[in-house]
């Protein structure tokens, strides 16, 4: 009789562990399942990535003085050093039917301005976007060394 019982609660112990290792075996199978999903995710996303580079036209920059037709009138300036405020605004527009926008974020001479576009930006390389898009240029990112430091800070709160 004593074996009996025994038997009984060796069967009972054996369907307890078994119900123990039942939810591992089904999270195995699981995680099984997911690592084919990864898998596949993963396939899918690097198909979806190859079609649209094969949609897409292989660009070429160009710098911002080719974009612009390479106006020769603009680096003619350079040797005397006086900008006018009209030819200033002429290479803006220019610049603008482009795409092409210059911003300073402080006010700076009308020759420093155009230096900084005929001799920095000029040789910036951009795709010809025409007036699909606008390509910005900040001065300061050029220039960081002219933020202060509470400049630098201008909208966060500390």
């Amino acid at each position: 009789m004593v074996d009996k019982k025994r038997n009984n609660k060796n069967k009972k112990n054996k369907q307890d562990d078994d119900d123990i290792l039942k939810p591992d075996e089904e999270i195995l199978e699981e995680d099984a399942d997911a690592g084919k999903d990864e898998e596949y995710d993963e396939d899918e996303f690097i198909n979806h990535v190859s079609e649209l580079n094969r949609g897409k036209k292989k660009v070429k920059l160009k710098t911002v003085f080719q974009v612009l037709g390479g106006p020769q009138k603009y680096l003619s300036v350079k040797s005397n050093g006086k900008v006018s405020k009209q030819l200033y605004n002429e290479l803006l527009a220019s610049l603008e039917e482009k795409g092409i926008m210059v911003h300073f974020k402080f006010d700076y001479s009308v020759e420093e301005k155009f230096r900084f576009i005929t001799e920095e930006v000029f040789n910036e390389g951009v795709e010809d976007l025409g007036k699909k898009n606008h390509i910005n240029f900040i001065y300061e990112d050029f220039h960081p060394e002219k933020l202060t430091d509470d400049d630098e800070d201008d909208g966060f709160i500390e």
